[in-house]
């Protein structure tokens, strides 16, 4: 016999590559992964949300106005001054009434003692009730939030 025709090529011989068997579970896992990444960035990048700051603020009743009076950070007093707040999940109109010079220094933040004068509902218009306001700061997506982390994080190393 002719050597060429006995021995039998089995890498380029098209009946052994037609009939072998490979293992799917790899290739269809690494697809999911990618379409799962994929929907992740896309989420990250496209939904915007809007962060929001929650205070603890104390009710002060006095003869002819009501008062909320928040310890505040001093990213607050940067920003814009609110005309409302949302005490206990509801939008009441506000008006700042006082905004002190002094300040208390917790874990390297300072914060302020401010008031805001408000109309409050009667059920929760008790002198000295604590209330819960939550004070919308921006809207950002999830990517950007990462950037600012990553970016806090690389200062902290760097010094």
């Amino acid at each position: 016999m002719n050597r060429e025709y006995s021995e039998i090529d089995i890498y380029n011989n098209s009946s052994v590559i037609y009939y072998r068997k490979n293992n799917i579970f790899i290739p269809f896992w690494i697809t999911i992964l990618f379409i799962c990444l994929f929907l992740f960035i896309m989420i990250s990048c496209f939904y915007k949300y809007t962060l929001v700051d929650i205070y603890y603020g104390k009710i002060i009743n006095n003869d002819d106005s009501n008062y909320i009076m928040l310890e505040v950070d001093e990213e607050f007093i940067l920003r814009k001054k609110r005309n409302y707040l949302n005490i206990n999940n509801e939008d009441y109109k506000c008006q700042l009434v006082d905004s002190n010079d002094k300040y208390y220094i917790l874990n390297d933040k300072k914060y302020f003692n401010i008031s805001y004068e408000c109309e409050i509902p009667e059920e929760i218009n008790v002198n000295n009730n604590i209330v819960k306001v939550k004070i919308d700061k921006r809207k950002t997506t999830i990517l950007n939030e990462l950037i600012i982390k990553i970016r806090k994080e690389l200062k902290k190393w760097q010094n």
